[in-house]
Order: C-alpha cells, then sequence, then structure tokens
C-alpha cells in the first residue's frame, strides 16, 4: 500500500481545528464502517458454519434413527405388522416408508 500525504493550508487556528476534526471524524466513519462489514462478514461465516455443523449432525441423527428401528424391526416379537398383521415385516425401509406416508 502507497502511503499518500496531503498538503493543506488554514488561514486560522479555527481553520485548522476544523479541517482536524473533519479529517478525524471522516476517518472514524470509515473504520466504523470496515469494522461493521468485518463484524458482519464474521457472523455470516459463523453461521454458515453452524448451518453446515447442523446438517451433519441431523445426517447422522436420521441414520442412527434408521439404524434404531432396524434393529427394533429385526426383533422376533415385531416379526407381525401391528397395522395389518402381515407376518415377516422386518424391513425396516418398508416400515420406515410406511411411517412417512401415515
Amino acid at each position: 500500500m502507497v502511503a499518500v500525504r496531503y498538503l493543506f493550508s488554514c488561514e486560522t487556528s479555527e481553520e485548522n481545528d476544523e479541517w482536524v476534526t473533519t479529517l478525524q471524524q471522516t476517518n472514524a466513519k470509515l473504520m466504523n464502517a470496515v469494522l461493521r462489514n468485518t463484524l458482519e462478514e464474521r457472523r455470516l461465516s459463523i453461521l454458515s458454519t453452524l448451518q453446515n455443523d447442523f446438517s451433519e449432525i441431523q445426517g447422522i441423527a436420521v441414520g442412527d434413527a434408521k439404524q434404531r428401528l432396524k434393529c427394533i424391526m429385526q426383533r422376533p416379537e415385531n416379526s407381525i405388522c401391528a397395522d395389518c398383521g402381515r407376518n415377516g415385516t422386518s424391513n425396516a425401509d418398508e416400515a420406515d416408508t410406511r411411517s412417512q406416508r401415515g
């Protein structure tokens, strides 16, 4: 970054004070704008990370639920369908599909 220097002249000390105050206020506004943008970028980055983590956790939970359902369905006492009375309905995927429809 190249440093740029400006030279300004003033007739009075009051005019000098006005220049300095204006430059300080402008600098403060610019720094606040940069800081706000930086904080917003950080917030969006954190939000994106949380959303990705949530999606991953949700995927794991769904996988775990399917595995638990499969274990339950494989128990001998669950070999008869409680809804239709059919024998041998131990297919967890079929049961999962039915539970989503109904």
